[in-house]
């Protein structure tokens, strides 16, 4: 659970350089600051979007790994 944490820190991390990286990219195409401000609109939508679905799938490889090891906890259970 620890390393899926640290994966989505990871994670959040990334989607706020992109965030950054691509603001600045809009700043110095120089474009009209209406647009711009549409853009970085637009833009904050996205990276909601990406680190919702990335904390989504790491709350399913978290449940699929705990299904995984009360399997394994029931298997030896049974077998002794």
């Amino acid at each position: 659970l620890e390393e899926l944490l640290h994966t989505l820190d990871g994670l959040q991390t990334a989607n706020k350089k992109l965030r950054d990286d691509l603001d600045s990219l809009i700043v110095n195409w120089g474009i009209h600051r209406e647009t711009r401000a549409k853009f970085s609109h637009e833009l904050d939508g996205i990276i909601r979007r990406l680190g919702e679905q990335n904390r989504h799938k790491l709350s399913f490889h978290a449940q699929a790994k705990i299904f995984d090891e009360q399997t394994q906890l029931t298997d030896r259970v049974t077998n002794v």
